[in-house]
């Protein structure tokens, strides 16, 4: 570094301003991912109807197939599921659990690579049409999702 009176010379300057722009740039692209580490499932006596019902997580890394599969009900998800995914590819990744009533936690860890998506999605495949639609988790830092007769209830894990 060439130093006149105590001062940078201006080109160097301008490259460590740029360096210094650089860094923070990555370091905010880097922590704007998405942050929840994982999901908490609890499934009442009466969950469904006394029936197991499947929930599937979905991590959407494109905002314009979130508006397409948030159009969605979930009966029509998990009908097209299969179709979507092979259509979508990596865009679309889906973690799928089958789960009975009376289960009393669950903990589901998602992929490291959902940090770096525009979403993450949950569908529930219930019997009644109340807890078909279905609902974004980006807001949550870990989510409780309580599994009850006709619907789910989400809340932050620890909160319910």
């Amino acid at each position: 570094m060439l130093l006149v009176s105590g001062v940078v010379n201006p080109p160097e300057r301008k490259w460590s301003v740029a360096v210094v722009l650089i860094s923070v740039f990555l370091l905010l692209v880097g922590c704007a991912g998405n942050r929840l580490p994982d999901v908490h499932i609890e499934s009442a006596e009466d969950s469904n109807q006394s029936s197991a019902l499947t929930v599937d997580l979905i991590v959407v890394s494109d905002a314009s197939l979130k508006q397409r599969v948030m159009a969605l009900t979930a009966p029509e998800w998990f009908a097209q599921k299969n179709q979507l995914m092979m259509a979508y590819g990596d865009q679309l990744k889906v973690h799928s659990t089958q789960v009975p009533p009376l289960m009393i936690l669950r903990s589901i860890d998602l992929p490291y690579e959902y940090r770096d998506t525009a979403s993450l999605l949950l569908f529930a495949n219930y019997i009644s049409a109340t807890g078909q639609r279905p609902a974004v988790l980006d807001s949550f830092d870990s989510v409780m999702i309580r599994l009850e007769r006709n619907q789910y209830r989400l809340s932050e894990a620890g909160n319910h």
